[in-house]
């Protein structure tokens, strides 16, 4: 449920919520957990979402910088600061893993003890690469030497290369990437690849002599430690002899039992598609079809958790599709050699875990797109084949963002390019972080950031969790980034939008019941730590009450005396919790307004009864028009309904839309009318353009 308040009251209230002051009267919040969003000030969440705090209340003065991994169903998650806390054992950057208990949630660092004869260097931070499914182990790269055999480098050359351990809540860890016995004097780099669910097999790429037959550290090979068992060569061809590898060409099933990777290419050779048993330490080359053919010019793109299913591009042709040409995809079954041509030439966006459904960016027939291959021939999702610099899939393949400059037929304005949402229930395309006017963007947003995944911020509701800087909504007006989700065919806003600092979301869990944003604002009571960045979630049905102040003092209160203690540091400066008369002041409120899209529903009482109603939110007053025009016969931009509504104050306008007659004649006769809607408000330059189409009654539904 959102409910919609004005810019002044959100902006004046924001802070007085959290406090516990009287609120603007608005609809009754019917959710379980309504006293804890009343008490937050966050009955603003859609889906009855309140906020939880993830990272510790006292965290050192640190903030949180990031989060790359989120248990699928939740409740566990990991985060890093670049300091330390929560019993911390270093001085240096440490990752974090956070459980959601029914009190709370509990944070446990992964960082390896240090010794005390070395003092760690900027250098050293320890950067945890993968966790076990229970969070409760990591594979952790440092070069800080946290044993004395590791003696790379010398006096006058520092160590500089970095070694993988696999590192757990207690601070033992375990040196992953020695060799036997466990000394290591080299300073090649070593790699981290992949990691099976259990962290009991690490796959690594490195320069390093594990296998004394080898001749020199000049040549990369792949490497995997299983267990206990020592390091073992895994770029071996079907002969035995080992083969060189190229960085990022190799993947791992979930439980560790096969290996997927490309040769490096010798002179002017091509690549090869090799299969890799850890177990026999035997290679195989696989051959797919009927005809038993061999991949050659081989690129790997995603191989099932199972390790069964792979999608890769051949140069050769492996099937008798002639639509296969020298990029074609495929996706094989790997036990059986069975392959299948996608039909597209190109580079794989995403696919869902067992590989039958995806998105292409490339070409069919010479038509560039971004193509969905499923079920039957590949469907264009957006044409011109643009550039797509992120992506999300939705687990069940049906819900597919990304963000590209290319123009995709939406007035966005932007410099920037835009974020888009491909439903395929629906076969539509929504621009996520287009302004409603189609004014210039403040900046594209983003669905993550810079080299964090993506994973989980699309739900298979179809909700998406992402960040904007522009005012997608009349209450964001803080000019900051801020965190939204696309929720019923609209953005909403997550954070505030009225804060000084900037909010970004940064992950989700698989069904979207929680998502989670860093944030300085107190978005619960929990957070005491002065403004600074906290991990916070969003979650349905979330969020944990605040105990209740202790009960008045009757009789003799003087207890114990108490010994004297010096007065602390005055704190008034970094004082950022309610009633703090140092806060900035507000950001100028500009005038906003935003319309609310019209459902399938709605768009089918339309076609039948010839009239509908559209809801504009304003932030001010002012006049709201809208303004309906079509092709009726040969005449183009006809205008066949409009309504104007002046405002008295923030808050939502109906306009009622009523269809001319030769409107509707025209819907009867063709079974369908497209209608171009123009929404604009006086305080505002610019208009909101919305493309739409009727259906008449006797067709099912009516689609935008």
């Amino acid at each position: 449920m959102t409910l919609v308040k004005t810019l002044a009251a959100a902006a004046a209230g924001a802070v007085a919520a959290l406090a516990g002051a009287a609120a603007p009267a608005q609809a009754v919040d019917d959710c379980p957990n309504a006293a804890i969003r009343a008490q937050q000030g966050s009955t603003r969440l859609p889906d009855c979402r309140a906020f939880e705090l993830v990272s510790p209340a006292d965290k050192n003065g640190n903030k949180i910088q990031l989060m790359r991994f989120v248990s699928p169903a939740g409740g566990v998650l990991h985060f890093r600061s670049p300091g330390v806390f929560a019993g911390g054992r270093s001085n240096i950057g440490a990752d974090f893993a956070a459980h959601r208990t029914d009190n709370g949630w509990i944070t446990t660092p992964f960082v390896p003890a240090l010794r005390g004869d070395r003092i760690p260097r900027l250098a050293d931070s320890p950067v945890a690469l993968a966790f076990s499914q229970d969070f409760t182990q990591a594979v952790v790269r440092t070069a800080y030497p946290l044993y004395p055999s590791d003696t790379g480098g010398s006096a006058r050359a520092p160590r500089v290369s970095a070694d993988l351990f696999l590192v757990r809540g207690d601070g033992s860890h375990s040196w992953l990437s020695s060799g036997s016995p466990a000394t290591d004097a080299s300073i090649a780099e070593v790699r981290f690849v992949a990691a099976s669910d259990d962290l009991s097999s690490v796959l690594m790429q490195s320069g390093r002599r594990y296998d004394p037959a080898l001749p020199d550290e000049s040549v990369e090979h792949l490497w995997i430690r299983r267990g206990d068992r020592p390091i073992a060569l895994v770029s071996v061809g079907p002969d035995g002899q080992p083969l060189p590898v190229t960085p990022g060409t190799a993947l791992m099933a979930d439980d560790g039992s096969r290996i997927v990777f490309e040769s490096e290419p010798a002179f002017f050779g091509t690549a090869r598609l090799l299969v890799h048993d850890p177990v026999s330490g035997t290679t195989t080359e696989p051959a797919f079809g009927s005809a038993r053919r061999v991949c050659e010019g081989a690129e790997i793109a995603k191989l099932s958790p199972d390790g069964r299913r792979l999608i890769f591009r051949c140069t050769t042709q492996l099937t008798g599709d002639p639509s296969a040409g020298s990029t074609a995809l495929y996706r094989a079954d790997l036990d059986t050699g069975a392959v299948t041509a996608l039909g597209i030439e190109g580079s794989l966006l995403a696919a869902t875990d067992d590989l039958s459904e995806g998105y292409v960016s490339g070409y069919v027939d010479g038509v560039g797109a971004i193509w969905r291959f499923g079920d039957g021939a590949p469907r264009s999702v957006a044409r011109q084949s643009p550039v797509v610099s992120q992506e999300a899939l939705s687990p069940n393949g049906e819900y597919f963002a990304f963000k590209t400059g290319g123009d995709l037929g939406f007035p966005t304005g932007s410099l920037f390019g835009e974020t888009y949402l491909y439903s395929n229930p629906t076969g539509q395309l929504a621009c996520i972080t287009c302004t409603p006017e189609g004014n210039t963007a403040d900046d594209s947003g983003y669905l993550a950031a810079d080299g964090i995944d993506t994973h989980g911020q699309v739900s298979d509701a179809g909700d998406v969790f992402y960040t904007a800087a522009s005012s997608l909504v009349p209450t964001d007006v803080n000019g900051r980034y801020d965190a939204y989700v696309w929720h019923a065919g609209r953005p909403q806003l997550l954070s505030s939008g009225t804060a000084a600092t900037a909010a970004s979301v940064v992950g989700a869990s698989d069904d979207g019941r929680e998502a989670y944003l860093i944030s300085s604002e107190r978005l619960a009571l929990q957070d005491v730590d002065n403004g600074v960045p906290d991990l916070y979630a969003a979650k349905v049905g979330g969020g944990f009450a605040v105990p209740a102040a202790a009960p008045e003092c009757v009789g003799d209160c003087q207890g114990e005396p108490q010994p004297f203690l010096p007065p602390a540091d005055p704190g008034t400066a970094l004082f950022a919790g309610p009633a703090d008369r140092d806060d900035p002041a507000a950001p100028r409120v500009t005038k906003v307004f935003g319309t609310t899209p019209l459902s399938g529903r709605a768009l089918a009482g339309w076609a039948r009864s010839g009239r509908t109603a559209l809801a504009v939110e304003v932030s001010h007053a002012g006049t709201v028009r809208a303004v309906v025009r079509a092709r009726i016969g040969r005449r183009a931009g006809v205008v066949v309904a409009s309504a104007t509504r002046k405002a008295t104050g923030g808050g939502s306008v109906r306009l009622t839309l009523r269809l001319s007659s030769a409107a509707r004649r025209q819907l009867r006769r063709q079974g369908s009318l497209k209608l171009a809607l123009r929404v604009s408000y006086s305080g505002r330059p610019g208009v909101q353009l919305t493309t739409l189409t009727l259906r008449a009654p006797s067709t099912r539904g009516a689609a935008r």
